[in-house]
This record gives C-alpha cells, sequence and structure tokens, in this order.
C-alpha cells in the first residue's frame, strides 16, 4: 500500500500511525458523508500520488457526480434550511456528519463524543465552535433532555436509540453503520437528505402530540 485512508479514527489510528513509523505509509483521516467532505477526501487521495492525469479524473468524477445529484439536492436542502438537529453517534461520524449536516443548511445543536478521540473532537469544534455540546451520556432521558433544551427537530442516532424517539414522538433518523440506507458519496447524501426531510415533514408528529 501507498496510502492509508483513515475513515474511523478510534478503531485503527494507531495501526496507521505504526504502519508510517515502521513502513513510511502515510496517512490521513477523510469523511465520505456530505459532498464536499467526499470531494475533499477524493482529491486528497489523487494529489498524493502526483500524477496530473489521476488529479484531473478524480476532479472531473467530483464534478460530474456533484452535478448529476444537485438539483435533487437543491429541494431538500430547501426543505431543510434552518432545521436543528441532534447527533448522537461516535468516532468518525461525530464530526464528518456534523458536516454533512451543515452542508444541508441544518444547525446542529449537539453531537455525541463518547467513542470520539481527541482527534474527533477537535475537528467537532472546528466545526461547531468552542462551545459545541458534545454528549457522553447516550441515556434516553438524557438525550430527551437535550432535545427539549434544544428546540431540536430530529435526532440522528443509532438504531437503539429508535425506540427512544419512538416513546418521544419525535423525528429520528438511523445513522449508525447497521443502518438499511447508504449515507456515504454523493449518491448517500441525497439519500440522507432525503430520508431527514420524510422524517421532519411527516404528518404523524402533529397527530400524535395532539393533547388526547
Amino acid at each position: 500500500a501507498n496510502l492509508n485512508v483513515m475513515v474511523c479514527s478510534r478503531a485503527l489510528l494507531n495501526v496507521a500511525r505504526r504502519m508510517e513509523t515502521d513502513y513510511g505509509i502515510p496517512y490521513f483521516e477523510g469523511s465520505f458523508y456530505g459532498a464536499e467532505n467526499t470531494t475533499r477526501t477524493l482529491l486528497t487521495i489523487a494529489r498524493h500520488f502526483d500524477s496530473p492525469e489521476l488529479l484531473a479524473r478524480a476532479e472531473a468524477l467530483c464534478e460530474s457526480e456533484f452535478e448529476r445529484h444537485n438539483a435533487e439536492l437543491q429541494l431538500y436542502k430547501a426543505c431543510l434550511k434552518g432545521k436543528r438537529a441532534l447527533l448522537y453517534t461516535g468516532g468518525v461520524k461525530s464530526w464528518s456528519i456534523v458536516g454533512a449536516l451543515q452542508e444541508l443548511g441544518v444547525e446542529v445543536v449537539a453531537t455525541g463524543a463518547k467513542k470520539s478521540t481527541k482527534e474527533d473532537k477537535a475537528r467537532i469544534h472546528q466545526l461547531m465552535g468552542d462551545d459545541a455540546w458534545l454528549i457522553t451520556d447516550g441515556s434516553p432521558a438524557k438525550l430527551i433532555d437535550v432535545y427539549e433544551k434544544t428546540d431540536a427537530d430530529i435526532l440522528l442516532a443509532g438504531g437503539r436509540n429508535q425506540f427512544t424517539a419512538i416513546k418521544a414522538r419525535v423525528p429520528f433518523v438511523h445513522v449508525n453503520q447497521e443502518r438499511e440506507s447508504q449515507f456515504a458519496g454523493y449518491s448517500g447524501f441525497v439519500n440522507l437528505a432525503r430520508e431527514m426531510c420524510y422524517a421532519i415533514q411527516s404528518p404523524v408528529f402533529d397527530q400524535v402530540k395532539k393533547p388526547e
């Protein structure tokens, strides 16, 4: 291998560092969540090999994929602009999905950091500011308390938190690795935006919140 691309810092960052020390294989931490992150990661890979042809192909691919999905993406951006999201996940997703949500015009009011490295947390603060709310307690009571205090519009978390959202009667999107939908890459970014819009706009939440 000539390059290691890290997409899960907590699990393999030490392996990448050791491979760089022992074998001279460089690494960088990238993300494929969101169009901007995906483009940045692909171009970083291409630039590493110092090949004008490879870089040109990568740039052309990024441009064509962006154009292919942009029209549909703009529809969902209009739906999501100004919405507030509570994100409870860990590791690289604690910051990479933040970037994707911000690209959609969504304000991330808090994000999980229980499984995040120091580097992950530094990226969170870079994206959300020094006062970013980092959650380490993912209990149902704590998540709903944060959700209500921040006046969030949607909860994005792992599958086990779906039941928390159901009981609290709030919109929910499953973002952890065992999900059924693809959220990585350009088409995955559209899928994420679509599922968020469907969840937020679902008429069921107006119905279940009416006084009995």
